[in-house]
Parts: C-alpha cells; sequence; structure tokens
C-alpha cells in the first residue's frame, strides 16, 4: 500500500463519520480512500468493523459507568 498511515487515516475517519450518521463525510473519505488505493478491500472494511466495534464498546463503557 502507497502510505499505509494516509490509508488508516481515511478508515478511522470513515468509521467517525459513520457513528456520527455524517453519510455526506463517509462517502467523501470512502471516495478519497479509492481514489488513493483503489477499490476498498476486505482487509481495509474488517478495519473499519474493527474501529466502529472499539468506539461502540467505549460508547457502553461511558454510559454503564454514569448510571
Amino acid at each position: 500500500m502507497k502510505n499505509q498511515h494516509l490509508a488508516n487515516e481515511y478508515l478511522s475517519k470513515i468509521a467517525y463519520f459513520i457513528i456520527n450518521g455524517n453519510d455526506k463525510a463517509v462517502n467523501w473519505y470512502t471516495e478519497q480512500y479509492e481514489n488513493e488505493f483503489g477499490p476498498m478491500s476486505f482487509g481495509a472494511m474488517t478495519k473499519v468493523i474493527k474501529l466502529l466495534t472499539q468506539e461502540v464498546k467505549g460508547l457502553k463503557q461511558q454510559l454503564n459507568t454514569t448510571t
């Protein structure tokens, strides 16, 4: 991959905007990723899913500590 750090930045932004419900930003970052690195691979999609899972776990823990 051309620049793994840049790829990871795009993937983390995609996950962030999915969680925040910003479809326009998700589409923009996905398009930027694919322009730079080609179609999103299974590995890239898996990374986005892992980032989403980590964020949801963190949110769940925050809810449990505030109740």
